[in-house]
């Protein structure tokens, strides 16, 4: 039997995001917020660049998870890049990094965390226990220094 993909305790977090279970209204911006209390400073200093460590981040899981997707990921990018835009239709407002991550995203909500077997349910993926009081603090935008330590482990 296949051991569950490992990920860090911070990128568990941002599968749970991606999949709804922690919600912002603007999906970016929640996730830089997520990403300035992951790397221990106030949101108000977060710029665009930290979307493209976001997007190696998501890279990362996706690698880790699901590497069969990435054929595809790579197919809409040329397409788009070819349309003058990147990606769906939909995001055709998004700046190439957006449109990548929109991508992403995509791709992790809809991974397959667990699978039956038999009368049981298996984990394919191990995430964090999800912490929605914590994480709609954060994204209230009233996330503490110290809440470093409570995503990160």
């Amino acid at each position: 039997m296949k051991k569950p993909v490992l990920l860090t305790p911070i990128q568990g977090h941002i599968v749970l995001y991606c999949k709804g279970h922690y919600e912002y209204e603007n999906f970016f911006e929640g996730l830089k917020m997520i990403w300035a209390i992951r790397c221990g400073y106030d949101y108000q200093y977060t710029s665009k660049d930290s979307l493209t460590y976001i997007a190696m981040d998501m890279f990362e899981i996706i690698m880790l998870c699901k590497p069969e997707r990435l054929q595809s990921i790579m197919e809409n990018v040329h397409r788009g890049i070819n349309e003058s835009h990147l990606m769906s239709s939909n995001s055709k407002d998004f700046s190439p990094i957006e449109a990548l991550i929109w991508q992403y995203r995509i791709i992790l909500s809809n991974m397959q965390i667990k699978e039956k077997v038999k009368k049981n349910y298996k984990s394919l993926i191990k995430l964090p226990r999800s912490k929605k009081l914590l994480f709609n603090r954060i994204l209230k935008g009233k996330g503490k220094y110290n809440d470093y330590e409570l995503i990160t482990k």
